[in-house]
């Protein structure tokens, strides 16, 4: 009986089910930004029920300043719709070496043609195709190559790799072995044995049978052209070479070569593709590197950024045909707010207690006024949330060896650490069944609230 493709109730509301529970994740996790997790959810479901109506790829373009969190919101998206393992990022930053389009294309083309793909094209700000006021153009192989993947799904590379490359080495030798005499009848040397022999390194008898084209690159053959020259097993290629003489042979394998170097094409019509990128040009407010600025203005300013702006700002950058490839799906992040920041210091300050108290068995307890510590020296709205987590690190976390190391140094029974800030200096209180047994200081250097003042 033959299998439809329709997609049945269940497996549809399954996936609903997946992509819903994703965006409720995605929102306990990120903070800040529930309207973007939403339009992300939204524009992907799509995709992720009916990829395989699509003739080219879903673009969807995410923009924002740093540390706002694109990057690792499409990571954790990849992983809790199970996509980890068919999911692809590029820095278009970096011209070679891992996370590269170019060093990468070769993993991604491995993957079958009709399977869903998740490509995100990272920092894609760095793939720009014009420079200057008077726009010039610029760019290479690899950027024409990821126009063509946004564009229509399809990407022509060069798939050939070392073993072509040494069959080539080695028809050469056999060309010069036939100018020297060698003769070749049905696929065997018929003459000059010893002196094809000694070239090849093998050794001489009299009465052996040496093939032409050995054995061993077979597999070459197969692997790189056999499609293009319509042959579809192993004992075919080899009853074709046990039928030429030298010239033949020589014949054969230049086209089997030709063949080889072909470029390829690979198409990813399924796919979904992120394009996510900070764009300067649009951000104006990016450059206000005051410390006095507050998150809350910098999140109403950070609003006013709308879809006519981001186009406005990537004609800086790319061409006009090549902004209009992107589409208008694009999900403008804004700045956190005083809010967002807040809620992720607390939430980081629970998550180092929650880890502290695994470890060492204590009950570890924040107070509010380290809540306020981290929020006058770790938020620099222009940066997002990244400075948070060192001045987390430098402040709290590379001091809690001292404070416990303090707390057991006399043999003292506590149960908990409770963490205070008073004038700038970091104390600790040790208490065990509800009962203060101690404390120990230390001063900490309060680098933005000096500047402030």
């Amino acid at each position: 009986m033959k299998k439809n493709n329709f997609i049945s109730k269940i497996d549809f509301q399954n996936r609903q089910a997946i992509l819903e529970n994703a965006r409720t994740i995605l929102k306990q996790e990120f903070i800040g930004i529930d309207s973007i997790i939403d339009d992300v959810i939204d524009n992907v479901s799509s995709w992720y029920n009916f990829h395989k109506i699509q003739d080219r790829p879903l673009i969807i373009n995410l923009w924002g300043l740093t540390g706002v969190g694109k990057t690792s919101l499409i990571n954790r998206l990849a992983d809790l719709i199970d996509f980890k393992d068919s999911y692809f990022r590029f820095d278009m930053g970096k011209k070679t070496k891992r996370f590269s389009f170019g060093d990468g294309l070769d993993e991604l083309c491995e993957n079958k043609e009709e399977d869903p793909l998740i490509i995100a094209l990272d920092e894609f700000q760095h793939a720009r195709t014009i420079v200057g006021p008077f726009r010039a153009e610029v760019g290479d192989e690899n950027s024409r190559m990821v126009w063509e993947l946004i564009d229509s799904g399809r990407v022509q590379y060069f798939k050939w790799g070392r073993s072509l490359w040494d069959f080539q080495e080695h028809a050469n030798k056999l060309r010069l072995l036939l100018k020297k005499g060698v003769v070749v009848n049905n696929g065997y040397v018929v003459r000059n044995k010893k002196l094809f022999c000694k070239e090849m390194e093998n050794d001489y008898k009299a009465s052996e049978k040496y093939l032409f084209v050995e054995e061993q690159w077979y597999d070459t053959i197969m692997e790189e052209s056999s499609a293009a020259l319509g042959i579809n097993l192993r004992t075919e290629l080899e009853d074709m070479l046990l039928s030429f003489n030298g010239i033949e042979t020589i014949k054969f394998i230049d086209k089997a070569i030709k063949v080889g170097k072909r470029p390829a094409v690979k198409s990813f019509t399924s796919a979904l593709i992120f394009i996510l990128g900070n764009l300067d040009e649009a951000y104006s407010i990016g450059s206000n590197y005051s410390v006095d600025i507050d998150a809350d203005e910098f999140h109403r300013e950070s609003l006013k950024i709308d879809i006519t702006k981001i186009k406005k700002a990537l004609r800086s950058r790319f061409r006009d045909e090549q902004i209009a490839r992107l589409g208008n799906i694009h999900i403008i992040y804004p700045a956190l707010n005083r809010l967002a920041y807040e809620k992720i210091i607390k939430m980081e300050l629970d998550r180092l207690s929650f880890q502290m108290n695994k470890i060492t068995g204590l009950e570890f307890v924040m107070d509010q006024s380290m809540q306020e510590l981290i929020y006058n020296e770790g938020v620099y709205p222009v940066q997002g949330a990244r400075p948070i987590f060192t001045t987390i690190n430098h402040m709290i976390r590379s001091n809690l060896a001292f404070f416990l190391s303090s707390a057991l140094k006399e043999n003292q029974q506590i149960d908990k650490l409770e963490f205070v800030v008073q004038e700038h200096t970091l104390v600790c209180n040790f208490y065990n069944k509800g009962q203060y047994i101690g404390k120990e200081k230390k001063m900490i250097v309060v680098a933005l609230e000096n500047i402030r003042n």
